[in-house]
């Protein structure tokens, strides 16, 4: 069911707006009657759908309070309004609503305008993923390209620099530079099987494993590395929670999310790094959820890394499942790409979701279907 948060600054529109959506079988989380306290409660509450009252007085109005809300999160927006100024607009147009209700309100007109909003949002939302799944394919697709090429070259490479140690005296100090070349050789090697894991999704041994169980031993294994000045809390059930995979595989993921939050705010003097587990069953009903996260109908647990590091503009987010992109120093950056956590969450049949503000923070959650 999807949630709703209105917004208006006369206290009986939004008890009546409340009442009626109830009726109609709409879940209200909560009103605000200003924008401040919209862009407040919306950070808060998380809704699907904010019915915004576009005139109230204060530092923001309806239109100024959608946009800031619309830079930390992706609401559907429907504004209410009894005005028709050019002005005013111009203005909501800019924000892309997803309709409009003018007031007097109108059961019908409400019902149809949310179910209209929703219809389109789930259509974005499908277009989204489509868009992105196709992206990636075709990265998954070059990038297994150039590691076969890479490994045909690199067996040549191999091949005669072993030729030509072979034909050398034991104390030739050439010899020991062609040994580097074979070093290089192989760590080359290493790159080249990282890119086919990413392209291919090598498969390990997938057995039940209990993933907060993991998690914990990770913990253990991290904290020694974070810096008193970085606080990580976690909420881990204490029930086991199975997924099918590999320690290894799971240790991997847990351990790259960690160090890339913590990379993302060690210049701070007060940092956090939230970690938590949940189960979710996703229906028939959760059709925003599922569009939303790009899941399937069936049990998950998710597990929710959140920071408040420096964040990450539109334009970063867009590439940061990208093989070899990264916004840090290389020469600092102790985590692999967050490619490798991706292809890692795909070949376990799961999703991993971002979303961030600059200046804020980053909250990753990563979605993988529950063993039952």
């Amino acid at each position: 069911m999807c949630s709703i948060l209105i917004v208006d600054d006369e206290a009986y529109i939004t008890t009546q707006l409340e009442e009626r959506l109830t009726l109609m079988g709409y879940n209200v989380i909560g009103t605000a009657f200003s924008g401040e306290q919209a862009l407040l409660k919306a950070k808060e509450l998380h809704p699907d759908i904010i019915l915004m009252d576009i005139v109230m007085p204060g530092k923001f109005d309806g239109i100024s309070a959608s946009y800031q809300i619309k830079q930390a999160l992706d609401p559907i927006i429907i504004f209410l309004t009894a005005y028709a100024d050019p002005e005013f607009v111009l203005r909501a147009t800019d924000i892309e609503p997803f309709g409009y209700i003018l007031k007097p309100f109108h059961e019908d007109e409400i019902k149809a305008t949310i179910d209209i909003a929703l219809h389109k949002k789930n259509l974005a939302l499908a277009e989204f993923h489509k868009k992105r799944n196709q992206f990636m394919e075709s990265i998954f697709a070059f990038t297994g390209g150039i590691a076969h090429n890479l490994n045909n070259l690199l067996f040549v490479v191999d091949g005669f620099t072993e030729m030509a140690i072979e034909e050398l005296a034991d104390d030739d100090p050439i010899r020991a530079n062609l040994n580097e070349v074979l070093k290089a050789s192989n760590k080359a090697a290493d790159i080249i099987r990282d890119l086919l894991k990413f392209s291919k999704g090598i498969e390990n041994k997938k057995e039940p494993i209990i993933i907060n169980q993991v998690l914990k031993d990770v913990l253990e294994f991290v904290k020694v590395a974070i810096p008193s000045n970085i606080k990580i809390s976690c909420d881990i059930p204490n029930l086991p929670k199975f997924i099918l995979g590999s320690v290894e595989q799971i240790r991997s993921v847990l351990i790259n999310m960690i160090v890339n939050s913590f990379e993302a705010i060690q210049f701070k003097q007060e940092g956090f790094i939230n970690i938590s587990i949940k189960d979710i069953d996703i229906s028939e009903s959760d059709k925003i959820i599922r569009d939303r996260y790009n899941l399937k109908i069936g049990s998950y647990i998710s597990i929710t890394i959140e920071d408040n590091g420096c964040g990450m503009d539109e334009c970063t987010k867009e590439q940061i499942f990208v093989p070899f992109f990264t916004t840090k120093n290389r020469a600092l950056h102790k985590g692999l790409s967050l490619s490798d956590v991706y292809g890692t969450v795909k070949n376990l049949e799961g999703t991993i979701s971002v979303s961030s503000e600059v200046g804020k923070g980053t909250t990753f959650i990563i979605f993988l279907p529950e063993y039952l």
